[in-house]
């Protein structure tokens, strides 16, 4: 389980974060359009870090047994999700809309990874976190999270700065691996 995490953070947070700094720079490839989601991309990016941070721990928790503790989880998920989805985005307009129902899945996707990892390591003693899990956060998120900023702070989100951020910071990051 924690092997396993630490390898899908390795794989996946990299791009993760380079969506969630760069959104700007990628949402317009699907049209002049979707420029207005560059926000929902970003909170929506951030979001998925902790669902990939917890690993696979709804199937941990359907293979131990606990197929009714996950039931549970994915109900009080579906209605954290509509009642946020009523809440939120009929009252703030077209990009906080947006906005709101990324929120609102944030907050579905936040129950489902953390509810079953605290349901895991209450039932089993196992969590995912471990000296692999902090060496690949602090790589992922120094090279791809803080350079990334940084380099956006800098050079705004042009593909010429950001081809040269993706070279070093993935130059860096396998190093660091």
């Amino acid at each position: 389980y924690r092997s396993s995490t630490w390898w899908a953070m390795a794989a996946s947070w990299p791009v993760l974060l380079v969506l969630a700094v760069f959104a700007p720079l990628f949402m317009p490839i699907f049209g002049h359009g979707y420029r207005i989601g560059d926000t929902t991309l970003t909170v929506l990016a951030l979001a998925m870090l902790a669902n990939t941070g917890t690993g696979s721990c709804g199937v941990l928790l359907l293979m131990s047994g606990r197929s009714k503790l996950m039931l549970g989880l994915q109900a009080v998920g579906l209605g954290v999700n509509i009642g946020l989805n009523v809440w939120l985005v009929p009252s703030h307009g077209a990009l906080g809309g947006l906005v709101g129902a990324a929120v609102a899945w944030t907050a579905t996707i936040l129950i489902l990874a953390v509810g079953p990892t605290l349901a895991i390591w209450r039932s089993y003693g196992v969590l995912p976190f471990g000296k692999g899990y902090v060496v690949v956060a602090a790589a992922s998120v120094g090279c791809f999270g803080g350079l990334g900023v940084v380099t956006r702070a800098a050079f705004g989100s042009a593909v010429i700065p950001f081809v040269c951020f993706a070279v070093v910071s993935s130059s860096i990051y396998v190093a660091l691996l």
